[in-house]
């Protein structure tokens, strides 16, 4: 948005400010999660998550049908996310 000019205009500048194209790099596991409903970033979840799986990295994407803050969640969904969170850093760290 702040670019200054479009990606036609000047491909190369969105290319060096974009992570995805540093993702070949990525050797820790990564977990995607995201509230469906999330009006700040809702589109980003699925191409992170299919990109890092493109490139063969250890990946898992999880989705609840709720907003951007998890302060907002619902108890289930809240307990979840912790618990996948928690799983996570026993299995990888």
């Amino acid at each position: 948005m702040n670019m200054g000019a479009t990606l036609w205009e000047n491909r190369d500048r969105y290319i060096r400010n974009s992570p995805l194209f540093d993702f070949h790099k990525i050797k820790t596991p990564v977990l995607v999660v995201q509230g469906t409903r999330d009006n700040l970033c809702r589109n980003e979840a699925g191409p992170i998550f299919s990109s890092l799986k493109r490139l063969d990295k250890t990946a898992e994407m999880v989705l609840y049908d709720e907003g951007h803050w998890q302060g907002t969640w619902q108890k289930e969904n809240l307990q979840d996310y912790y618990d996948r969170v928690l799983s996570w850093f026993d299995k990888y760290l």
